[in-house]
């Protein structure tokens, strides 16, 4: 009985490092990608916008109504600072836009694209024609990242909305920022903070 019992042993520690064994030379699952999924009506308000919180591509349609334009409202949302790569693809003829809305209902920007989109809270997000009473169909994505340092976070058309320097990358006489001129009404605001400039080895402007 103790033999046994002890052979029982070695074979249950055995299967084990075997599973453990197979576990850490499995690969890693492949990226699904983003969601898919229908816009969902009633969505003609910012207090009716479809939540999105994860990388997601929307199918969806605007009607053709001249007496009542159609507009689709979505809500980014996440808890923690994320980059959004947000899209607009449409038949061409239909000149569909996106606009940017902060927390407070206040339009930030217009555009078909965001390429780095800053999200930390809410963002609101409407789709509509610029030619009134026109609709089709559109496909709205929006892909979630983690923020990449040493770039500019859209919108930041705004002095209130200027991307911080200190989030730029350090180089040897100050801090170094890339970003995009997305279209041709695009501004890029950027605030400087003279203290954390002169700590970064530029030196302070002259006041005279």
């Amino acid at each position: 009985m103790r033999r046994l019992g002890w052979m029982g042993w070695v074979v249950v520690l055995c299967l084990g490092a075997c599973s453990s064994k197979k576990a850490a030379l499995a690969p890693p699952p492949p990226d699904a990608g983003p969601v898919r999924m229908a816009e969902r009506e009633p969505n003609d308000t910012p207090e009716q916008a479809q939540p999105l919180s994860a990388s997601t591509e929307v199918t969806g349609a605007l009607s053709a109504d001249p007496t009542h334009p159609d507009e689709d409202w979505y809500v980014l949302m996440s808890s923690t600072p994320r980059w959004v790569d947000l899209s607009l693809s449409a038949v061409p003829s239909l000149e569909m836009a996106l606009e940017i809305y902060d927390s407070d209902k206040a339009r930030i920007a217009t555009a078909n694209r965001f390429p780095n989109l800053g999200v930390r809270g809410q963002l609101f997000v409407k789709v509509f024609s610029k030619s009134r009473g026109a609709g089709g169909a559109y496909t709205l994505t929006a892909l979630f990242t983690e923020p990449r340092p040493g770039f500019e976070s859209e919108p930041n058309d705004r002095a209130a909305d200027a991307t911080p320097l200190h989030e730029g990358e350090l180089v040897a006489n100050g801090w170094q920022v890339s970003g995009y001129v997305g279209h041709a009404a695009d501004e890029d605001w950027y605030r400087i903070n003279l203290r954390e400039a002169v700590d970064a080895g530029t030196p302070e402007p002259d006041a005279g």
